[in-house]
């Protein structure tokens, strides 16, 4: 695990929290979007802050 400071942590932590919520709603909401091109955007969307969360545990393994 990196070594990180109290602060850095509690910072990481609430950008990581966020990034969930943001993945949980946007999941919910997907099978609202009836657009192709904007439902390709929001899957994109989900990709990448799924593959944000995983970098992050994994540099905090």
């Amino acid at each position: 695990m990196a070594d990180f400071c109290a602060h850095e942590l509690l910072s990481l932590h609430e950008i990581v929290s966020g990034t969930v919520l943001d993945t949980k709603i946007l999941k919910a909401h997907l099978g609202d979007i009836e657009d192709g091109e904007l439902k390709t955007i929001a899957d994109n969307a989900l990709k990448a802050k799924k593959e944000f969360i995983d970098q992050v545990a994994s540099i905090l393994e």
